[in-house]
């Protein structure tokens, strides 16, 4: 359902996920954000990864990250793991001070856990 309603619900036309973008990016100052790589990253030639599923959760600047285009393929496919990403993430988020966000992944780690899977 990739219609304007769904857009809509979702708050994320493209002049939207433009500026949070732009946001990401600027917050990136130039460093993937994933916390481990230190590889280069900008606005042309990173990758705008959204942690939360965009078809869940409205997109913000809060719950997407820049990455280089390695570590969001990785991330993709949750290698090493989806604790792995989820902790990266958590630690992502201490630093820019998203109290919800991190709880949120913290709460998706515990259920991991509890599954056997981190």
């Amino acid at each position: 359902m990739k219609s304007k309603r769904r857009q809509k619900l979702l708050n994320r036309s493209p002049a939207q996920t433009r500026e949070i973008r732009e946001a990401v990016f600027a917050r990136a100052d130039g460093i993937c954000e994933c916390g481990e790589c230190g590889r280069w990253v900008s606005e042309e030639t990173g990758h705008l990864d959204h942690f939360f599923s965009r078809g869940k959760e409205p997109q913000t600047i809060r719950n997407c990250w820049g990455l280089h285009r390695v570590c969001d393929n990785q991330r993709t496919r949750n290698m090493p793991s989806a604790a792995y990403w989820l902790g990266l993430f958590i630690a992502h988020c201490g630093v820019h001070g998203y109290v919800a966000e991190a709880e949120k992944a913290a709460a998706k780690l515990q259920v991991l856990k509890a599954k056997g899977r981190a």
